[in-house]
């Protein structure tokens, strides 16, 4: 079963639009805290999101999964 998280793609990809690359999963996380994302999402995003350097906002949106627009 694919895992899917009711984020708001949107806000997130404005978000990530903000930062200078590249930046740690750490940096991404802090970013979410401090915007008021919700700690249940952040925590599974979090356990998603692997511990490296992103490069670009497209890079860690590729890994996080979305429902599907019908």
């Amino acid at each position: 079963m694919e895992m899917t998280m009711n984020v708001d793609q949107k806000h997130l990809n404005q978000l990530l639009r903000t930062l200078h690359y590249p930046v740690s999963k750490g940096d991404l996380i802090e970013l979410f805290r401090q915007n008021g994302l919700e700690a249940g999402l952040i925590s599974e995003l979090e356990a998603i999101l692997p511990d490296k350097d992103f490069n670009s906002a497209n890079e860690v949106l590729d890994l996080i999964p979305t429902w599907e627009e019908s």
